[in-house]
């Protein structure tokens, strides 16, 4: 199938492809950043979910993909980053934890303004990044229920 024949990069794409799956959400901004906002439930409990899609500079469109944990992990800052740090070197996409002690997991990709964005794709990235955000939630939420 010709490039052509799919809808290019936008938030309105992105919310198109979230309503065929089924997928509720809320739009809202996070400043000037108009988002896509939605919970998700994993096995290990709950988090957030944040998709933009906003220009950016040298004619490119800007992607990003975001989970945070809705339980925060301060107290154990130190074996979170650890785990966070092991796992950044061996798997696609960035962790992160905040002072707060949320974990962060997210996709940021570039593309030229316009580029054809099939729904298998954005599938497979959000797929990608709800999966991986899973295995490394399991293992933050064992460690603390283990220290109550």
């Amino acid at each position: 199938m010709d490039g052509a024949a799919f809808p290019a990069l936008s938030l309105d794409t992105v919310g198109t492809y979230l309503d065929r799956m089924g997928v509720s959400y809320d739009l809202d901004r996070v400043g000037a950043t108009p988002v896509i906002r939605t919970g998700w439930r994993f096995g290990a409990g709950t988090a957030a979910l944040l998709i933009s899609v906003s220009d950016a500079s040298q004619a490119t469109t800007r992607l990003e993909i975001l989970c945070a944990t809705r339980q925060r992990y301060p107290g154990q800052l130190a074996s979170v980053l650890a785990l966070l740090n092991h796992r950044n070197r061996e798997r696609a996409f960035a962790r992160s934890v905040d002072d707060d002690g949320t974990v962060y997991l997210e996709y940021v990709g570039f593309y030229p303004v316009g580029t054809p964005f099939p729904q298998a794709t954005f599938e497979v990235l959000f797929g990608g990044v709800l999966v991986q955000f899973e295995e490394d939630y399991e293992p933050l939420e064992a460690a603390r229920l283990g220290d109550n």
